[in-house]
């Protein structure tokens, strides 16, 4: 049972809401924003790097250096530029946020599982996670930059992919070694209680089941409207873009967002 409620967050990242294929992608059941090239976000400035490794930075002056070069710009389309620069330091750390919450979906479900069998040895499980939150942390914030893109979460992926699972067992087997005397405790407690009834036993163990998982299903039902929100925001913001584009033709191949409406 712990193998598979402690799942239940992680997946979010892993394969549901957020999704590394082609590209890193923000999924949800009426919009798809895919992120196209690496991005980086400092005190003063935005640094735009495309597949070609050529960079844009757009400063917080209303600057604009593109390849090296310093781009004149009039007073429209510095307002514009401003206008973009706002909107993704308000919206791109956003997905940082939903990403650590989902995280602490399975320490909900965890939790839940501790108090019913009066399981305290739950460090290993603990750990795990905080290692995990923290790998979420370094990966979208380096030194003094906010850093997303394609590169970022191909390398986070492929190690969240190979590490998880072997973590997730070693935290699991320590935690039944540690705490097999409580839970075995706590069954014969359940057992006694329902006077041998195997089926009424059976019964009490599948009410907490359902208890568990419509605790965690409401966690990951508000995780899931956030993503909404944030995947149709992002679509205001990749209609930005495409105006400053068009505003400025040497940005068109720094795009960062592919948006699609599933609806």
């Amino acid at each position: 049972m712990m193998k598979k409620i402690a799942l239940i967050g992680t997946l979010l990242i892993s394969t549901g809401t957020f999704a590394h294929e082609n590209h890193f992608n923000i999924s949800t059941d009426n919009c798809e924003v895919s992120f196209q090239n690496d991005v980086r976000i400092s005190n003063d400035q935005i640094i735009i790097e495309n597949q070609s490794n050529r960079q844009a930075i757009l400063r917080k002056d209303g600057s604009l250096v593109i390849d090296g070069k310093a781009h004149d710009l009039n007073h429209h389309q510095k307002q514009f530029l401003t206008e973009y620069n706002e909107a993704l330091r308000q919206e791109l750390p956003k997905v940082a946020t939903i990403a650590l919450d989902a995280v602490k979906i399975a320490g909900v479900a965890i939790n839940e599982v501790a108090s019913t069998f009066n399981i305290n040895s739950l460090h290993h499980m603990h750990g795990m996670m905080d290692e995990i939150s923290q790998e979420i942390q370094t990966t979208f914030y380096r030194q003094d930059e906010f850093v997303m893109g394609e590169k970022t979460f191909n390398e986070f992926g492929e190690t969240f992919d190979q590490k998880f699972e072997a973590r997730l067992e070693s935290a699991i087997e320590k935690t039944m070694t540690e705490s097999i005397g409580s839970i075995l405790v706590s069954l014969g407690s359940a057992m006694m209680s329902s006077g041998g009834n195997m089926a009424e036993f059976e019964s009490r163990m599948e009410t907490l089941g359902e208890t568990i998982e419509q605790r965690v299903e409401a966690e990951a039902k508000s995780i899931e409207a956030r993503a909404e929100k944030l995947c149709q925001d992002f679509e205001q913001v990749a209609s930005l873009e495409t105006r400053l584009s068009d505003e400025i033709p040497a940005l068109s191949n720094y795009k960062l967002f592919s948006y699609k409406n599933k609806s």
